[in-house]
């Protein structure tokens, strides 16, 4: 058995199992409990929320129970042992998960003044794993747009993207699946225009239809005023905004004549390099055979150096 404390606790966690909620108090009722050597005693607290009496936290009495258990190395082979494994600690990773705890609760009290719990009532509550599991129902905050909140808080304090790829994934397919609905339905409607009746109205607020009469059967036709489709405009700000024309994807004549004029340059850039190779071979053998004719009794070494012959 580990060390056990002497003293009861004074501040203690507590779950109310009638209304699920949860309080951090002065517990209102201590109870020996021998029988539990971790620590022995029982603690018990009304509940602010509805009255019932709640009982300690389950967490909290396993760590009691784990720190009463946990007793470490005693060797000195132990301890150099347990110190080894430290070795290489923190990771970037790790560090990561670090600055992030300490900004979450650090920025708890104003997220949470941006979004508080409302179970069922935002938009992600219907796919959240957190509304699946009941967890936010005793919560002061809503736990997914708090976690949101704080990714981008830190990426855009750490300049780095990576920790909110996956939410910058998810919001581009759900806008390219927007655009496809914008799409569908200017389709639907006819087309990037719309016909909207014309009409005016007289004095006594009564509005009549301009209409025209056909010069062959003498019916009257609807006038119709064509203007352009109400989400077109919108759709090609997406298109721009998202650098997805033909020309941004490569597929234009004068896209694919600049990657092929690219493509040559870069050819004839190595081409020309070994060009160069090749030259400074053959400057290199009309050196030797130089130097042989100026000293016929001298030999041409292959490092450049000449050695004596005889």
């Amino acid at each position: 058995m580990g060390k056990v404390r002497k003293d009861p606790l004074l501040l203690v966690n507590f779950k109310c199992h009638s209304c699920g909620s949860t309080q951090e108090c002065e517990p209102d009722r201590v109870v020996d409990a021998p029988e539990h050597e971790y620590h022995p005693w029982l603690y018990y607290a009304y509940c602010d929320a509805c009255g019932a009496e709640a009982e300690q936290i389950f967490w909290e009495r396993n760590i009691l129970k784990a720190n009463a258990n946990a007793t470490g190395p005693k060797t000195l082979e132990g301890l150099a042992s347990s110190a080894k494994n430290l070795e290489g600690h923190p990771t970037t990773e790790e560090s990561k998960r670090t600055r992030f705890n300490a900004m979450k609760h650090g920025l708890n009290a104003r997220v949470a003044t941006f979004f508080p719990a409302k179970p069922g009532n935002y938009p992600e509550c219907k796919e959240c794993e957190h509304a699946a599991r009941e967890d936010c129902v005793p919560q002061r905050v809503c736990l997914k747009k708090t976690e949101i909140f704080l990714r981008y808080h830190a990426a855009v304090e750490s300049g780095d993207p990576e920790l909110i790829k996956g939410y910058m994934a998810d919001s581009q397919a759900n806008m390219m699946a927007l655009m496809h609905q914008m799409m569908l339905q200017m389709v639907e409607d006819g087309g990037p225009r719309q016909l909207t009746p014309m009409w005016h109205g007289d004095k006594d607020g009564g509005v009549h239809f301009v209409e025209y009469p056909d010069p062959k059967t003498g019916e009257k036709t609807q006038l119709y005023e064509a203007k352009e489709h109400v989400l077109l405009k919108r759709y090609m700000e997406f298109v721009v905004k998202n650098s997805m024309s033909l020309e941004d994807m490569g597929l234009t004549v004068k896209s694919r004549d600049e990657a092929e004029t690219l493509k040559g340059f870069i050819n004839n850039e190595s081409d020309k390099q070994e060009t160069q190779t090749e030259y400074m071979l053959e400057m290199k053998k009309k050196q030797n055979e130089l130097l042989a004719l100026l000293k016929p009794d001298e030999k041409p070494a292959l490092d450049g150096t000449v050695e004596k012959i005889g």
